[in-house]
């Protein structure tokens, strides 16, 4: 039988207005506008922890106005991630 979770429970996990990805070492992360933040995946679409000593399929951006828009992530040779907004 299968078991029913609460929404809150895995309500953080759900994309909010993805609009790009990046890849590094294997792990695809999505950009997104709505949540503010990456999110690591694997090649299946599963969540990997990627962030915060590989403990977090999360990685929140530091937010310098609450109307700027993300347009493109980068990442560099050291690991460092780069978001351009408008």
């Amino acid at each position: 039988m299968a078991a029913r979770l609460r929404w809150s429970a895995w309500a953080h996990a759900l994309m909010d207005t993805p609009v790009a990805v990046t890849v590094r070492n294997g792990a695809i992360l999505v950009l997104e506008q709505g949540n503010r933040r990456f999110q690591a995946f694997d090649v299946t679409a599963n969540p990997v922890p990627y962030f915060a000593a590989q403990t977090s399929p999360f990685a929140a951006l530091k937010v310098e106005s609450s109307s700027a828009v993300y347009v493109d992530p980068g990442c560099d040779a050291l690991g460092y991630l780069f978001v351009l907004p408008t």
